[in-house]
């Protein structure tokens, strides 16, 4: 977890050098639904960078699926 900023913020981006792996839909979700899902992590992980937070890695991993 990366140091708060100078006011009490997380960091947008951590300085680890990991890679993170597209996750895959479960077969409880319908393509259309993980369309929404995905789209939805797209938003967030521009809104966290926007609060200069930190977004959580499986939302990262979620956004970088690929659409069916």
């Amino acid at each position: 977890m990366p140091a708060p900023r100078a006011d009490g913020r997380k960091q947008a981006h951590s300085d680890a050098p990991h890679t993170i792996e597209p996750s895959t839909r479960p077969a409880s979700v319908s393509p259309a639904e993980r369309r929404v899902q995905i789209a939805a992590a797209k938003a967030r992980i521009t809104l966290d960078q926007r609060r200069g937070i930190e977004t959580p890695e499986w939302i990262v991993a979620l956004s970088l699926e690929e659409r069916e």
